[in-house]
């Protein structure tokens, strides 16, 4: 597993970095670790060997708290709860039509209206273990099209839809 240190520090509701405007960034506050990786695992619910449709992200250090943040800018398409997801926020991104759904979240920001414009880096709840879930963590999956895969890490690094695609085939196949 992979830990990582976000640059970004809290104003208001804002977290502000220096990335480019159109390049996402992983939607928590501060520093992580990725405890589960796209791509086909025993499912560590149920038992089952399934396809991982994200990464799951965790706070670092262990039993901190962070914000969960928009990773780009885009349009709140929808926001709620359910039995599996637990708190679930979906931001569509206006450039690209990347569709970002971001699960198990412990809250949502008061602030959440479906259509609603978001900025990227914007608090859009607290990251948690609600739904189907062993413990605190952001469970992060984007789609093209609002339907097609992407492969979250390398849609983050790259920018590139297409090439996140390709990368979310590959893992696929390699069942």
């Amino acid at each position: 597993m992979v830990d990582y240190a976000v640059p970004a520090l809290i104003v208001g509701a804002v977290a502000v970095t220096t990335w480019s405007a159109r390049k996402p960034r992983w939607p928590i506050s501060g520093a992580f670790k990725i405890t589960s990786e796209f791509g086909w695992r025993t499912n560590p619910v149920t038992g089952d060997y399934t396809l991982h449709r994200g990464v799951d992200i965790a706070p670092r250090p262990r039993g901190e708290s962070a914000f969960v943040l928009s990773p780009f800018h885009g349009e709140v398409s929808e926001f709620g709860e359910d039995e599996f997801n637990g708190q679930y926020v979906k931001v569509i991104n206006g450039h690209d039509r990347v569709l970002a759904v971001l699960t198990h979240l412990e809250s949502h920001a008061q602030s959440l209206a479906v259509g609603r414009k978001v900025s990227k880096g914007e608090v859009l709840g607290v990251v948690g273990s609600t739904g189907r879930s062993t413990g605190v963590h952001l469970h992060v999956g984007f789609y093209s099209n609002q339907d097609e895969l992407l492969e979250p890490t390398k849609y983050i690094s790259t920018g590139d839809p297409r090439s996140a695609r390709r990368e979310a085939e590959a893992k696929e196949a390699r069942r």
